[in-house]
């Protein structure tokens, strides 16, 4: 709890800065981002930030993720339900879901543009591979056109890490942790299976 306490008392300290942090040169950008990255590690390393500036006068709202790391839901967790009540931020645990899933049914959604890969959330299919009743999470099986390419051209943990992010995107944070106990890859190439479209993946771990 103490630890809670030293972050949000840094953070109402310099709550103004932060605000108004896109507006300044990237020196000062680098210093304060630097912090924020700092103050957040002391409560817990897996932790990090991504910050939504308004177009006008509105909050700005401070999202804190686990960076992938299921050992920092909690911390997550923890530090948000002791989140100030301030007036122009607001503070949310874990990415929100951003995708479309009517453009992305229509293969109209916008790609991603990753260093070494351009891949739509589209262009990825899926089947269920094993329900584990202890975590009631699910395994799954996700297909790609040219899997075995980009696995020689990326490699395996590049790749996880990329579709991790479509996967965030699409369901939110919390949902990917709670839902999904594996991933698994094969080529869509290859494959003879009817696979599901990434848009009905929602749903379906909803029921």
């Amino acid at each position: 709890m103490q630890k809670i306490n030293v972050f949000w008392s840094w953070f109402q300290e310099c709550k103004n800065e932060l605000y108004y942090l896109h507006k300044y040169n990237l020196e000062v950008q680098s210093y304060y981002f630097g912090e924020l990255t700092s103050k957040l590690e002391d409560y817990d390393k897996s932790l990090g930030f991504v910050i939504k500036y308004p177009v006008t006068v509105e909050k700005a709202e401070m999202v804190i993720t686990a960076n992938g790391n299921p050992d920092g839901v909690i911390y997550v967790r923890n530090l948000i339900a002791q989140a100030p009540n301030l007036s122009n931020w607001k503070f949310t645990a874990f990415i929100q879901p951003i995708i479309d899933l009517e453009a992305c049914r229509q293969g109209k959604d916008d790609p991603y543009e990753f260093n070494e890969l351009t891949i739509k959330a589209s262009d990825i299919k899926w089947l269920p591979v094993e329900h584990h009743e202890a975590t009631n999470k699910l395994s799954l099986m996700v297909y790609m056109m040219g899997y075995k390419q980009i696995i020689k051209d990326i490699g395996p943990t590049t790749l996880e890490d990329y579709i991790f992010t479509i996967f965030q995107d699409l369901l939110g944070e919390a949902i990917v942790y709670k839902k999904i106990e594996n991933v698994y890859y094969d080529d869509l190439l290859f494959n003879q299976l009817e696979v599901f479209p990434i848009h009905e993946l929602p749903e379906y771990l909803s029921e």
